[in-house]
């Protein structure tokens, strides 16, 4: 059996969420966690490798500095939680709720957020590398002064997303969503636009487009 993203899951050990924090070396492997309510947890420096949290809800939860590397999120509910400082590397998040979930300064490489409802999320100064946002939800949500290689967004909500003091060329936001976005004109250039979008970049900046 696979998951939503092809990774066998059959192969892993269920296990619950205590016996993970009991791992005295801080590194867990092929595992599989369900149906879980995680309150509180408080976790720095912990690596996960080849992990499903599934069906998950993490209450009041702060992570940081943590690795890692084939990761499933699915359905779980990360809502307000902090992963700050983190390192994502072929890490997946399908239909999962991060409502103000803060990934503040931390790195993706090969991620994908799928199907995602993630208003009022924060991104700040993060770096992403080769990863893509598809039918998520994003309104209101931060992503200032991010780095980014590939970064892609298709068919997302970015209602009121802020993207001050990032260069957004190489960005492609017009399969999306919004009605207004925070940017800096120094750094749009290079952001590709659909042709409806045009009116609301201008007014964005006090340009008035001509009947």
């Amino acid at each position: 059996m696979v998951g939503v993203d092809g990774m066998p899951i059959d192969d892993k050990q269920e296990m619950t969420f205590q016996q993970l924090l009991d791992n005295d070396e801080r590194y867990v492997q092929d595992a599989i966690i369900r149906n879980e309510q995680i309150d509180e947890v408080l976790l720095e420096r912990f690596s996960f490798t080849n992990v499903v949290f599934d069906r998950c809800i993490f209450v009041d939860c702060h992570f940081s500095k943590l690795e890692l590397t084939d990761v499933l999120f699915k359905h779980c509910d990360l809502s307000n939680c902090k992963l700050e400082e983190g390192y994502y590397y072929r890490t997946s998040f399908f239909n999962c709720k991060l409502l103000g979930t803060k990934f503040v300064k931390s790195t993706f490489k090969h991620c994908s957020f799928d199907q995602c409802f993630a208003n009022y999320a924060s991104f700040s100064e993060a770096h992403f590398d080769k990863t893509v946002f598809q039918q998520c939800s994003l309104n209101d949500s931060d992503f200032y002064k991010i780095y980014h290689n590939q970064l892609q967004f298709y068919n997302c909500e970015l209602n009121a997303a802020n993207f001050e003091e990032t260069k957004l060329n190489g960005l492609d936001l017009s399969s999306s969503y919004f009605e207004e976005l925070y940017l800096d004109l120094s750094k749009v250039k290079g952001l590709k636009i659909a042709p409806h979008q045009a009116p609301i970049i201008a007014m964005m900046f006090g340009i008035h487009i001509a009947e």
